[in-house]
C-alpha cells in the first residue's frame, strides 16, 4: 500500500546568470503524487523464481499543476526498487508507444509477462492520449515518461500501470525512491532550471488485507493455442531499444491474433544456452519471421564485426544451411518489414524482391492480415529440419 501524502514536488529555479549552486529560490509548480496501489502476491509455478516471492502491483499516480503554467511538454515518474538490486522488474506496462492507444487487458503469465487477452483479462489499463515511454525493464526501477505534442502539453491528472515485481522470499517491506524528471515550455526569455527532490519510502508487501494469492492465467507461459494455428519464430538484430521494441509490438499482436510466437523477448528470464533455444526453435517451428533492420542486414551479408551479435550470425547460418540442403523449407522463412523500415534491409541469402516479403504498415490486427493469410494457407511442413 502507499500513502497519498507520498509525493515528489515539482519546482523551477530562475537561473538569472547566477550559478545553479547558489541555491536561488524555487517556484512551486505542483507535485507528482501517489495515489493508493493495488498488490497481488502471485503463486508461482514449481521451480520458477526459487527462493523468491512475486507480486503483480498496480501503480497508480497523479500529476498536479498551477494555473496559469506554460505548458509541460513531458514528465516522467520514476520508480527504483529495493537496495542492491534486491528486488527485479520483470515486466511492466504499458509498454512504449509514441502513438495514443485504446485501453487493453493483459494477462500475466507464468514467466511474468502481460500477454494481449481479451477483456477477461486480469489486469486493465485505460487509453492513452499521448506518447508513453518505458524505460528501466526488465531491471530493478522502471520509468514511464508521458508526452504531448500538443500546444497546451501535458495534461494533469491521473494514470495508472502494472508491473511484475520479484522480491526475496520473505520480504515484508520494500524500500522505494520515488523521482521525476519534466520540461517546461517557459521561453526563451525566462530561462530556468526544473527542480525536484527524490522521495523515498517503504512498501507493505503483506498484510491481512491481502487477497488471495493470483494465479497467472496461462501457467505454463503461452496462451491456450488452437493446435490448428500456425507457430512462429521471430528472428531479428537487437539494433536499438526502439527496434526491439517494435519487434515486441509485432508480436503482441501476432499473439493476440492466435499466431504461436516464440521469440527471446517471451522466454523465461532464466539463465540458458540461447543457441540451442534458437536452434531448438528453427527445427519445431512451423515458420520464421526475420525482421529487417540495418543491422540484420549487415550480420546476414556477413558485413557485421565478427564480434557483434554472435547470437544472431549462428541463427542466420542455420538457415542458409536449410536453405541449401532443402528447397522446400524457403516458402516457410518469412520476411517481414515493420514501419519505418526498407526492404533493403533484408539479407540478400533471403532474396528480397517484390513478392517475397511482407510489408507491415500499423501494429493493428488488419496490417497483419495479409502475412496471416500466407501463414494460415500454406501447408504445414511434415518434414523434420534435421
Amino acid at each position: 500500500m502507499t500513502d497519498r501524502n507520498i509525493a515528489v514536488k515539482l519546482a523551477v529555479v530562475e537561473d538569472s546568470g547566477r550559478r545553479i549552486d547558489t541555491a536561488p529560490e524555487e517556484a512551486a509548480i505542483g507535485a507528482l503524487r501517489l495515489l493508493p496501489w493495488q498488490i497481488h502476491p502471485v503463486k508461482k509455478a514449481a521451480d520458477d523464481f526459487a527462493g523468491a516471492a512475486v507480486y503483480l502491483v498496480k501503480v497508480s499516480y497523479e500529476l498536479e499543476l498551477e494555473q496559469d503554467l506554460p505548458p509541460i511538454r513531458w514528465y516522467e515518474l520514476g520508480l527504483e526498487f529495493g537496495e542492491d538490486a534486491s528486488a527485479t522488474v520483470v515486466d511492466a506496462v504499458p509498454r512504449t508507444s509514441r502513438v495514443p492507444r485504446p485501453a487493453a487487458a493483459y494477462d500475466l503469465t507464468r514467466y511474468l509477462e502481460f500477454a494481449p487477452a481479451g477483456k477477461s483479462g486480469q489486469v486493465h489499463l485505460s487509453e492513452t492520449n499521448g506518447a508513453v515511454y518505458r524505460h528501466g525493464v526488465p531491471g530493478s526501477s522502471v520509468r514511464w515518461r508521458h508526452a504531448s505534442e500538443h500546444r497546451d502539453g501535458i495534461e494533469p491528472g491521473s494514470r495508472s500501470g502494472w508491473l511484475a515485481l520479484v522480491v526475496p522470499d520473505g520480504c515484508e517491506r520494500l524500500p522505494i525512491t520515488l523521482s521525476a524528471r519534466f520540461d517546461l515550455q517557459a521561453g526563451a526569455d525566462s530561462p530556468y532550471w526544473p527542480v525536484q527532490e527524490p522521495v523515498r519510502f517503504d512498501l507493505t508487501l503483506r498484510d491481512e488485507q491481502f487477497k488471495p494469492p493470483l494465479t497467472p492465467a496461462v501457467p505454463d507461459g503461452r496462451r491456450a493455442f488452437d493446435p490448428g494455428e500456425p507457430s512462429a519464430f521471430i528472428c531479428y538484430a537487437h539494433d536499438d531499444a526502439e527496434h526491439k521494441e517494435n519487434v515486441r509490438r509485432f508480436a503482441d499482436v501476432l499473439l493476440a491474433e492466435g499466431i504461436d510466437v516464440h521469440i527471446d523477448q517471451y522466454a523465461d528470464v532464466r539463465r540458458k544456452d540461447w543457441g540451442h533455444w534458437a536452434y531448438r526453435n528453427l527445427r519445431n517451428r512451423d515458420f520464421v519471421l526475420v525482421i529487417a533492420s540495418p543491422m540484420c542486414r549487415a550480420v546476414g551479408d556477413g558485413d557485421a564485426a565478427l564480434e557483434k551479435h554472435p547470437g544472431l550470425r549462428a541463427e542466420f547460418d542455420a538457415l542458409r544451411t536449410l536453405h541449401q540442403r532443402n528447397p522446400e523449407w524457403r516458402p516457410y522463412v518469412l520476411p517481414v518489414v515493420l514501419p519505418g523500415r526498407s526492404e533493403y534491409e533484408i539479407p540478400l541469402f533471403l532474396g528480397p524482391g517484390p513478392n517475397d516479403y511482407y510489408r507491415i504498415a500499423d501494429y493493428a490486427p488488419e496490417c497483419v492480415a495479409n502475412l496471416l493469410l500466407v501463414m494460415r494457407s500454406t501447408e504445414r511442413r511434415t518434414w523434420s529440419l534435421s
